[in-house]
């Protein structure tokens, strides 16, 4: 059985070979992209470093030679009639959790603004006081307004947040961050000056592999260099300008973990609860529309001088329900973890759902020859 999801303390009980080859991977994850809690594991093209199973019924990979001619807008608007029909179908209603940041709060907008009165009734949001103090214009002018259901999930247990996924439709503002512009864009522009990342890649490359040295030996960013260009080559994508790649490592090495962010936490990993974690959980961004809008307008994703201008094409899109102009002009990412503790302890999770007791060193053996390259 082929692995879902691999946590980083999996690797301590790799054999010294693999774990010293893995290591590239693992700073290049924790120094560059926090927050992705497996090695980077590509959706398009192949990885030399594990078989990784990506589940094709539940990760949206559309067609890179495809383009889009939609808006940021009516993408999002296009969303939440999906979400809706959903609902109807499933004759289920909708959980929202809301972090008060920038990608739920989308979410929640365009729920809004496209769902009728009927509709809203059937939606209840998850928030504790952190969602408050992030955003409480948004709170008071939108959600109060027009009533919504709200629910303080500041205590729920990992018992309590599994059985919320069989209830409910649930729904949040994961993997926005895998289509837009990743804070090591702006650490790369401050070692090599504004607008250092829409240089041509094939010019600046030795800039990109001495920032990584950074972090880790030389050889090793040659090494991870090395791999996502022959990545590239596979995947058939065009990537021009060093910003195109940060974009790329964001987008295609960490999209799959950001969907299983609160499976983790389930207690009860089995083949149902996997089946019915995938019917239920249906993050805002999982969609082809958005992917397809990141891939056909890289320029808006990637190009900017401030930071605070982040995601503007998302903070115009709340603007235009709240007209909270602070939060427009103002707001930048904080970060926003899931639950209040770390996940579930679980090292492998497996393709139907179930885990990997990792206790056993006959089954971790077994798991290693069949699924590490060595």
């Amino acid at each position: 059985m082929q692995p879902l999801r691999i946590a980083f303390d999996f690797y301590r009980l790799l054999p010294a070979e693999l774990a010293a080859r893995l290591e590239t991977f693992l700073l290049a994850d924790a120094k560059f992209w926090p927050g992705c809690e497996s090695v980077s594991s590509p959706r398009y093209g192949k990885t030399k470093i594990w078989d990784f199973y990506h589940d094709l019924d539940y990760v949206s990979c559309p067609q890179l030679a495809q383009r889009s001619t939609k808006s940021f807008d009516e993408v999002t608007d296009l969303r939440a009639v999906d979400i809706k029909q959903s609902m109807l179908q499933q004759n289920q209603e909708l959980a929202v959790f809301w972090s008060g940041g920038i990608d739920s709060t989308v979410a929640l907008s365009s729920i809004v603004k496209n769902f009728d009165t009927a509709d809203l009734k059937n939606v209840t949001v998850f928030a504790n006081n952190q969602s408050y103090f992030e955003n409480p214009t948004f709170y008071h002018s939108v959600i109060e307004k027009y009533q919504l259901q709200t629910v303080n999930f500041k205590n729920f247990s990992d018992n309590k947040i599994q059985t919320l996924f069989e209830r409910y439709i649930v729904i949040d503002g994961e993997p926005a961050d895998k289509l837009w512009i990743v804070n090591s864009v702006f650490k790369f522009e401050s070692v090599y000056g504004a607008g250092s990342s829409e240089k041509p890649l094939a010019e600046t490359a030795d800039k990109f592999i001495n920032f990584l040295a950074g972090h880790m030996s030389i050889n090793q960013a040659h090494e991870y260099y090395d791999s996502l260009m022959l990545n590239i080559n596979e995947a058939g994508i065009d990537i021009i300008t060093i910003g195109d790649l940060f974009w790329w490592i964001n987008f295609n090495f960490h999209w799959v973990d950001h969907l299983l962010i609160w499976y983790q936490q389930f207690p009860i990993k089995s083949v149902d609860s996997y089946k019915q974690y995938k019917r239920n959980y249906k993050p805002w961004y999982n969609s082809n529309e958005y992917q397809l809008w990141s891939l056909s307008d890289r320029p808006k994703t990637i190009k900017t001088d401030r930071q605070d201008l982040y995601k503007m094409p998302a903070k115009q899109y709340i603007y235009d329900l709240d007209k909270n102009s602070f939060y427009l002009n103002y707001k930048s990412k904080l970060g926003s973890p899931k639950g209040l503790k770390n996940a579930a302890g679980d090292l492998v999770v497996l393709a139907d759902g179930t885990s990997l007791d990792c206790n056993n060193p006959g089954l971790v053996e077994n798991f290693i020859d069949k699924n590490c390259l060595m």
